[in-house]
């Protein structure tokens, strides 16, 4: 059950309404050993990743559900490399957390964009097919 009412966004990665954004912009001090690490495994999965979550309806992978699109695809790993990092940084209580947590900000502004400028170009695609 969601601890978020309506479609209030969602700092917590078990909360049907996570958000990315949120996530990543929440205080230092409200990260968890937990959430981090649930974080980790939404980062590994397509369907859950920034990618996944930003646009579902991108063309994919049929086998992995990936992006098709090669840059997105490379956003997807580098979004998902960030959090790992970030994860590992706050077990080991490194100085490095945080400026993972900004490269993963900074990662997904450029997924966001990518997506952005897929859609218009699948919907101007759409218009000339009609």
């Amino acid at each position: 059950m969601s601890n978020t009412k309506n479609n209030e966004k969602s700092t917590n990665p078990r909360d049907e309404n996570f958000c990315w954004f949120e996530f990543l912009n929440q205080p230092k001090s409200d990260f968890s050993k937990e959430d981090l690490n649930d974080a980790c495994a939404l980062s590994n999965n397509w369907t859950t990743c920034a990618c996944g979550q930003l646009c579902n309806s991108l063309p994919r992978q049929e086998n992995s559900n990936a992006p098709i699109d090669p840059i997105l695809n490379h956003l997807g790993l580098d979004f998902m490399g960030n959090i790992v990092d970030a994860y590992e940084a706050y077990v080991d209580h490194e100085e490095g957390f945080l400026s993972r947590i900004e490269s993963a900000k900074s990662v997904l502004v450029k997924i966001e964009e990518r997506t952005i400028a897929l859609l218009a170009l699948q919907d101007v695609m759409n218009s000339l097919a009609d």
